[in-house]
């Protein structure tokens, strides 16, 4: 059988660097539709006013024991 292709038009060499620019190309596409942006707006913590951070307290008790109860022997 005789080989109809020119070593110029064969792309069988070529295939690794075509994969890897497909990879790069998806790669980029999926991190374009992942990317978020937001509005940058700086946030002075000593000019906020009326900011309050609850603070629950943790009060501890004492568990007492009853005393046993004595039974009556008849």
């Amino acid at each position: 059988m005789k080989n109809r292709k020119t070593k110029k038009s064969d792309l069988e060499g070529k295939i690794l660097i075509f994969f890897q620019i497909g990879v790069v190309i998806a790669l980029l596409t999926v991190l374009s539709f992942q990317y978020k942006s937001y509005e940058k707006s700086k946030i002075d913590i000593l000019e906020q006013d009326g900011i309050e951070i609850p603070i629950d307290f943790v009060i501890r008790t004492k568990h007492v024991k009853p005393p046993p109860v004595k039974k009556h022997q008849t």
